[in-house]
């Protein structure tokens, strides 16, 4: 069968990348013939440039200090955003000019079946020139003469108008297969619609913790605790002090973005997605601030904490209750005794909701 994957593919996100390397990996597997649909408008496009446009909607002062910012993380931030783009072109095939750039170019293609999914597509933006929803992660604009399937997409934070929920309501009916990645999304949804949706996981688990490693980079660094840090909290820093005395052993940081102040072999800020995972797996401990960086601690069988999300632990709560490994998101450093993560019940827990996942992709016949 022809498949097209549509996602947030090209974003300079680890894990945006790693869930749809994922995804098109496990489909390939079972004999499809599987693409990315190249969607990306201008106003995902602008997010990840080195100088978005939204930048001349700046004051003169925050256009004064964006130009200083950017001159102290250019060539760091340069040199990531080229790491991201080689993958994209060495696993999706893609040149540097997508091919769907407008939803009148989606008029003409010709799958069998487009898979939605998964990562964030059902994000609610708030972004200057590029505010709401976008109707082509909800099925529009495509010819309903191609089978479609919604396979663990995510909405982030969720916060709708009731005008949100009349579309949503709408644009649910463009599916003939529904599945969303977390409770609370499903919980919203039969809401909104009054009907059950099956929760499955991020397609990252639809590897084996073997067939990632075989992707994985040797890292010759000696014993390290890897800080994902995300999203920037006190919280989370204090309390990866306080492994580190535990521990007795460095620190390795990735940032979510280059951060111009922080100068130093300690901070890994131009790393590409083969480069995130290799450095979890090579890990001591992980303590991450992400969705992604905690999956990927579950999957190489890290003893890890997830910490500083507050409004955005959401995703992560809905994995970790799953497999019961709740206590793993903290909020703050406590003293409180926490056992190591015993990976034999979680190995158990985890291959239940696997075969769930993949049974739920047998729907694409």
């Amino acid at each position: 069968m022809r498949i097209g994957i549509l996602t947030f593919h090209r974003a300079i996100n680890y894990g945006a990348f790693l869930q749809a390397f994922a995804l098109k990996t496990y489909l390939t597997k079972l004999g499809h013939q599987v693409e990315i649909v190249d969607y990306w408008p201008e106003g995902h496009a602008d997010i990840y440039r080195l100088i978005p446009n939204y930048w001349k909607k700046r004051s003169f002062i925050g256009k004064i200090r964006f130009f200083i910012s950017l001159i102290l993380r250019y060539s760091r931030t340069k040199k990531r955003i080229e790491g991201m783009q080689m993958l994209v072109k060495k696993y999706f095939g893609l040149t540097s000019i997508p091919s769907y750039p407008t939803a009148k170019s989606l008029k003409y293609l010709s799958y069998d079946c487009i898979i939605y999914g998964s990562d964030q597509i059902w994000w609610k933006s708030k972004l200057p020139g590029y505010s709401g929803f976008d109707p082509i992660y909800w099925g529009e604009s495509i010819s309903n003469s191609i089978k479609k399937i919604a396979y663990a997409p995510s909405m982030g934070i969720i916060d709708l108008s009731d005008e949100d929920k009349k579309d949503i309501r709408k644009w649910l009916k463009n599916f003939n297969v529904l599945s969303v990645r977390e409770v609370d999304l499903a919980d919203t949804i039969k809401e909104i619609a009054n009907y059950n949706i099956p929760v499955v996981l991020d397609p990252v688990f639809l590897l084996s913790k073997q067939e990632w490693i075989n992707y994985c980079k040797p890292i010759n660094k000696d014993k390290y605790i890897l800080y994902y840090n995300l999203l920037p909290s006190k919280e989370a820093d204090l309390f990866v002090k306080k492994l580190q005395k535990k521990y007795k052993c460095q620190v390795l940081e990735i940032t979510g973005n280059v951060n111009p102040l922080k100068i130093g072999k300690q901070y890994i800020q131009s790393a590409d997605a083969i480069d995130f995972i290799s450095l979890i797996k090579n890990a001591e401990f992980v303590v991450t601030s992400s969705f992604h960086g905690t999956a990927f601690s579950i999957i190489f069988e890290k003893q890890f904490f997830s910490i500083g999300m507050e409004e955005k632990s959401g995703r992560v709560k809905s994995l970790l209750h799953i497999l019961k490994l709740e206590k793993r998101l903290i909020t703050s450093y406590s003293n409180e005794y926490i056992p190591d993560i015993d990976y034999s019940n979680v190995e158990r827990l985890l291959d239940i909701e696997i075969t769930k996942s993949k049974k739920y992709l047998e729907h694409i016949k």
